[in-house]
């Protein structure tokens, strides 16, 4: 044991059977172990639902999109593309699509 547990242990056992100043110090052990305790279960919910909320996200949308800049179609390449992506053994799927902003009047 260090030097610094054994200060505390030796301030927390005082020859005083009950003093205000090892009142407070049990308080404030007992405080910062009710903040560590969740502190800790913070952290695993929050990493809970990160993942959780990551596998929405990626159910939703892609990992990737293929664009020319300025979004600007890519001729040229979508005849390559399919080849390209056939032999890369990680691709399950890949679909085309056609993205526009509209403005829809009710």
């Amino acid at each position: 044991m260090g030097p610094l547990p054994l200060i505390a242990a030796r301030h927390l056992r005082s020859k005083h059977k009950f003093s205000f100043t090892s009142f407070i110090s049990y308080l404030a052990v007992a405080g910062l172990a009710i903040g560590v305790a969740v502190l800790i279960l913070t952290l695993a919910v929050l990493d809970g639902f990160e993942s959780e909320i990551e596998q929405k996200i990626i159910g939703f949308d892609g990992h990737i999109r293929i664009r020319g800049y300025f979004d600007r179609n890519l001729p040229e390449v979508d005849s390559h593309l399919d080849a390209i992506l056939s032999n890369i053994n990680d691709i399950t799927a890949s679909e085309p699509y056609i993205s526009q902003a509209a403005m829809i009047r009710v």
